[in-house]
């Protein structure tokens, strides 16, 4: 039944997600996804709430397509942690735990192998063009012994067969048992077997829907008792991308189907048995999220939880969160643009097979739970720290510079009441433009001609997000998520964004805006306590109460100092 339970649970907060973004006097409104036990905290059990793991990869991937708008916290039984939440949800992370009353946040750390390490050189003829290990580097011990059987789901597609021939070749596989859809009449299935029979391995490839309890369970009866399960590589998927407004209740269950169902009756069909290895082939987009992949995300995020369910309670699981491979899988014939939009940040790299099967061998021997193998440009990772773009989880990862007191989320509004009125236009149009380049991966904004549509020019639904947020983040505004389309030349979304940031009179901000934004730099700098803030809070007082007029206003008469400074960061210094 827990299949059914994360549909339903998953289709239920995916009718929350699109009623709320799709509201939009909620869009300066912040949405709080609590869940309890979701989350595994310092390797603990799930409390029940495994059902809920994949909600956190689909809001992740809300949080990538409306920044700023989402936060996820998990919480466990303990009244403190209740009593700790409020406060928690000021710490302005978009993703936290709170056990007891404290505080956790997601970050990676680094990892190495644990225990020994052995050499082994790889059987005769097994390197080949789809990769493999260099005779002579050092390696983990075997996964399996030649005796036991490893079964690999999705074992006739991309990375299935890469995994294949890995562990014939490097760590002495002799017994396989491949499945697919289409078992030995799937593409390149019957060559597959050919080849790896040529190594020396004996290799069955079934048909089966590993999604279905009853043919999986058929199938591991039929295992013999000769050749025992040893491992099980469940690489099996599907994706289905589409924005969050795009996805149904059809389309995140077609997902699910492959990876999460097929991976929970893997689990239930061989808790019994003494596994050396039980692997799930994850997705870097169920930790980070991504724009489109709402579905996909949500549906790996399960197989993260669900290797911290199993080792919680002593069994085998490791759960390898795969970025993209560069000659495999989702990441073959990607461009770079689409590549840095997948990923999720400039610092990460594709991953080239050979390296890629180095890294499983890695994964293995780390003894974690769940790995995130990944190739990072340190020099990029520090650059997204300095400007702050950095993500939650790979902070851990880089030294992340405190942000000056002064900067402001609403600069290029404030740049705009400075000059000329008859030169914001111009202005406006070369911020858009400038966007519109980078998200296309121009070098120079001038290769985006104002008249011409975004369609013409290679925007997709992705691109579209992503400029999106990039004008909310410069501009301070909460453009809605069809802005690209609704005015779909550069030149048209620049005389919108003109309109939105000149209808309140920006001439204004020389007078008693810019009076307040100068009211607050200074108060920034007051000390933490003493008669100075007594002194200046009498005279807040006064102001605001002449604000709202009518002898006062009763709440800011019996509001404390410090509540009355937290009024003046949060509500004077909104934009």
């Amino acid at each position: 039944g827990l299949p059914s339970a994360a549909h339903e649970c998953t289709h239920a907060i995916l009718r929350v997600l699109q009623s709320w973004f799709a509201e939009e006097r909620l869009s300066d409104s912040l949405l709080v996804i609590l869940t309890r036990g979701s989350v595994a905290v310092a390797g603990e059990d799930l409390f029940g709430g495994l059902s809920g793991t994949p909600v956190w990869g689909m809001a992740r991937s809300a949080q990538a397509e409306y920044p700023g708008r989402l936060v996820l916290a998990d919480i466990d039984g303990a009244r403190a942690s209740v009593d700790a939440l409020a406060a928690a949800l000021e710490s302005g992370e978009s993703q936290l735990a709170i056990r007891d009353g404290q505080l956790f946040l997601p970050r990676l750390a680094r990892t190495a192998p644990e225990g020994p390490v052995a050499s082994r050189a790889p059987s005769s003829g097994a390197i080949s063009q789809n990769g493999g290990s260099p005779a002579g580097r050092d390696l983990p011990g075997e996964v399996l012994d030649g005796d036991r059987l490893a079964l690999i789901t999705g074992g006739t597609g991309g990375l299935g067969a890469i995994v294949a021939r890995h562990l014939v070749a490097v760590h002495g596989a002799r017994h396989l048992l491949l499945t697919s859809r289409r078992g030995r009449d799937a593409p390149g299935a019957r060559e597959l077997e050919r080849e790896l029979a040529g190594l020396g391995a004996h290799v069955r490839i079934e048909a089966c829907d590993v999604s279905d309890y009853e043919q999986l369970r058929v199938l591991l009866d039929s295992i013999e008792d000769d050749h025992p399960l040893g491992a099980v590589v469940h690489v099996a998927g599907t994706g289905d991308n589409g924005l969050l407004e795009a996805l149904t209740p059809e389309s995140v269950s077609e997902v699910f189907a492959p990876k999460l169902d097929a991976a929970w009756h893997l689990h239930e069909l061989t808790e019994h048995l003494d596994l050396q290895a039980f692997v799930l082939y994850s997705s870097i987009a169920g930790l980070f999220g991504g724009p489109g992949q709402g579905n996909y995300a949500a549906a790996n995020a399960f197989l993260d939880g669900l290797a911290a369910f199993r080792r919680a309670r002593g069994l085998n699981a490791t759960s390898i969160v795969w970025g993209l491979w560069s000659e495999a899988g989702m990441g073959r014939g990607l461009s770079n643009v689409d590549v840095r939009r997948v990923l999720g940040s400039s610092s990460m790299r594709t991953i080239p097979t050979r390296e890629g099967l180095e890294l499983f061998d890695l994964a293995l021997a780390s003894g974690e739970g769940i790995v995130f193998p990944a190739r990072l440009d340190g020099g990029a990772l520090r650059a997204e720290a300095r400007a702050g773009t950095l993500p939650g989880l790979l902070r851990g990862l880089v030294r992340v510079p405190a942000r000056a007191t002064t900067e402001r989320p609403d600069g290029f509004k404030q740049r705009l009441s400075s000059v000329p009125e008859d030169e914001r236009a111009g202005i406006v149009l070369e911020l858009v433009r400038t966007e519109v380049a980078s998200v296309l991966g121009h070098a120079s904004p001038a290769a985006v001609e104002p008249a011409i549509a975004f369609r013409e020019l290679g925007f997709d639904s992705l691109a579209a997000v992503e400029l999106r947020n990039r004008l909310n983040d410069v501009c301070g505004l909460s453009l809605h998520a069809t802005v690209v389309f609704d005015y779909p030349t550069a030149g048209e979304l620049a005389g919108h964004l003109l309109e939105l940031l000149t209808s309140g009179g920006l001439a204004g901000e020389s007078g008693v805006d810019a009076r307040i934004d100068e009211l607050e730099l200074m108060l920034s700098t007051v000390a933490g306590d003493g008669g100075e803030r007594e002194r200046l809070a009498a005279r807040l007082r006064t102001c605001l109460s002449a604000l709202y007029g009518d002898g006062g206003n009763e709440d800011i008469d019996i509001a404390s100092d410090e509540e009355l400074f937290e009024l003046i960061d949060k509500g004077l210094g909104a934009r």
